[in-house]
Parts: structure tokens; sequence; C-alpha cells
């Protein structure tokens, strides 16, 4: 498996213990620099208006990076298998094994426990927001997708898949 996220500096996963940061010039692109974070990345999520800052899902919890710099290592209890970070980069959303969604603020280089929401029955393979961040939706190993209000944290839409795993999810509005 291999993630891939063109940005300003495209990052990339593998299963290497390993996040790389393309540096582009121009047009080109320039060499990556790899970061070790001591463990296999399942998820990678990006503040799409604030790049340098992107958070990696591991088993056990998140690393933050900032730039190729790993800003702090986060153990959250439960056993991690996607995350979203919003494009602005004050909140995150990470899912678990368990269903489970939970709901972070982002102070500094560190997540505060906002809220759990429990909707899904499988594990959590998805986690996308909207366009206009109103909304996100998560998608699960049963093939279900919710869409979730954001303001309110209420479920708005559930729909189930017609694929044999759900692990990508596009959320589009007609705003």
């Amino acid at each position: 498996m291999h993630g891939f996220l063109p940005l300003i500096a495209p990052l990339s996963f593998s299963f290497d213990n390993q996040i790389r940061r393309v540096s582009l010039h121009g047009d080109q692109c320039g060499d990556a620099e790899a970061i070790d974070i001591g463990s296999q990345p399942k998820d990678l999520s990006v503040a799409l208006r604030s790049p340098e800052l992107a958070l990696v899902s591991i088993d056990s919890g998140v690393v933050m990076l900032r730039g190729t710099k790993i800003v702090s290592t986060i153990n959250l209890g439960f056993v991690v298998t996607a995350s979203a970070v919003s494009p602005d980069g004050s909140e995150a959303i990470i899912g678990g094994q368990d269903g489970k969604l939970h709901i972070y603020s982002i102070s500094g280089d560190t997540l505060v426990e906002e809220a759990v929401l429990e909707k899904h029955r499988g594990a959590i393979s998805v986690i996308r927001y909207s366009p206009d961040v109103s909304m996100f939706a998560s998608g699960d190993l049963n093939r279900e997708a919710i869409v979730w209000d954001r303001a309110s944290r209420e479920v708005s839409a559930t729909l189930i898949a017609k694929v044999l795993h759900l692990n990508v999810l596009i959320l589009l509005l007609d705003v």
C-alpha cells in the first residue's frame, strides 16, 4: 500500500515506517526527505490551508508533523485506523477499530478530545471533510458511509457502498 497527497510539498507513505516530503522547485520535484516515524503509518492527513501540519495515524495513536519535524507522538489508548485534519489545522477526527470517531481540537502540538461519535458498526476505514468544511464523512469496513453535520455532530445521511471495502470517500456538496 502506498499513499500520496499532491500538495505544495507532497507527502507520501508506505509500509517502511517512513513519511516522505518532496520539495518542489517550480514545476519540478526535488529530492524526497524521509521522516522515520518509528511505526507503520496507517493513514496520512494534511491541513490543506496549512500544509506544514500533517497527522499520521499509527496503531496506538498519531504522530504530528510540522514540516519535516516530528513535534509529538500521541498515544490515544485505542487502535487507530483512520484520521483527518481540518483544512485550517484546528481540528482532527480520528477513527478507531471499535467504530468510534474521536473529535479533537488541535492546540499547539497536542490534541484535546472534544467528543466521541458512535454510529458505525465496523472499524473506521476513511474520514474526509467536505470542501466547505460544514460536514465530514466517515466510512467503515462494513461498507457503511455516514455524513455528519460538523457543527451539531449529528448524522445527515447514511449510505451503504456496493464495494468490497470502503477506503476512498469523496464528499461533494452542491453549495
